[in-house]
């Protein structure tokens, strides 16, 4: 409040904090009401929301970036923004390696809060399964599906693979008599980041044909694993 020269006085009152007190989601009405011993009766004013501009909250950094050692030498990332609205919002991540700044792709994590605003918790470094094999067999000779999974850190990457049946009966594969599943193979690309391979060598049978399998991937940068279907079988000709 600030007094003019004439004796009156200017007063500005601020309402900057919905949050929890309407519903996003719906229109909503904001009234300001004010009262002085020199009205009559109470000045009222309206303001109600717009359909198209819709509501929007500010996401807040709740912490400072975290860094999270997995491995000698291997730090995991995250950062934490909460009670913003709509969900959509544009998280970057950048590395600067002191000769050149390189863009970094990412994964998040979206909780939905009960005032229908967001929280969301960002991971660099994410896997993608890059490539996924084919499943090619015949009779009597070793078949051999490969998954590939790129970009990802740190090398905390859990693979596992999976046989679907004509069914629809998705079913663990392990390694044993009726399956292979070699060491997975792992590389450390020029960005820091790793790629590996997963490979399930098996001997088809009658029944392969009516089968495929997933290779499904898990990692800390992860909301849910990731996974790639071979898809239907196909023989060789």
């Amino acid at each position: 409040m600030c007094e003019n020269q004439d004796g009156t006085f200017n007063a500005t009152s601020t309402c900057d904090n919905l949050r929890g007190k309407v519903n996003v989601t719906q229109p909503y009405t904001i009234q300001a009401t004010v009262t002085h011993r020199r009205l009559k009766e109470p000045v009222c004013k309206e303001w109600t929301s717009d359909l198209q501009d819709g509501y929007k909250l500010r996401p807040i950094v709740t912490r400072p970036l975290q860094l999270s050692l997995c491995d000698p030498g291997e730090v995991l990332c995250s950062l934490n923004l909460e009670s913003f609205y709509p969900k959509h919002i544009d998280i970057s991540w950048s590395c600067d390696t002191g000769q050149s700044q390189k863009d970094i792709s990412s994964q998040e994590k979206y909780q939905e809060n009960p005032d229908q605003s967001y929280n969301a918790e960002s991971f660099p470094w994410c896997p993608n399964i890059t490539d996924m094999s084919p499943l090619i067999i015949a009779q009597n000779q070793q078949a051999t599906v490969k998954c590939t999974v790129s970009g990802y850190f740190p090398d905390v990457l859990t693979v596992m693979w999976f046989m679907k049946n004509a069914r629809q009966e998705t079913i663990p594969v392990s390694n044993g008599s009726k399956y292979e599943i070699p060491e997975i193979s792992r590389e450390k690309m020029s960005d820091d980041t790793y790629t590996c391979t997963s490979m399930l060598c098996f001997t088809p049978t009658s029944n392969s044909e009516e089968q495929e399998f997933i290779c499904r991937v898990s990692h800390p940068s992860l909301e849910e694993p990731i996974e790639r279907s071979t898809g239907p079988a196909r023989t060789k000709g």
